[in-house]
């Protein structure tokens, strides 16, 4: 088993600010810069890492739903 993130050590409101980039289409240049801006300098692949769990862990929610949808 692998290290936690080092993103999930950053401070909740941070941590949305990140989400919310990621589903808006940020790129991960993008959020490294942003982290950057606000104090939070963390490794472009740290971030990368962190929206591939985000992604998969999306998908597996929305997969979730469609059948949840399907039986209802």
């Amino acid at each position: 088993m692998g290290r936690k993130s080092s993103l999930k050590s950053l401070p909740t409101d941070i941590q949305a600010a990140v989400l919310k980039a990621m589903e808006g289409g940020a790129t991960i240049d993008g959020i490294v810069e942003r982290l950057a801006d606000l104090g939070h300098k963390r490794s472009r692949s740290a971030v990368g890492r962190y929206a591939k769990q985000y992604s998969e862990l999306a998908a597996r929610q929305r997969d979730v739903r469609s059948v949840a949808e399907a039986f209802a």
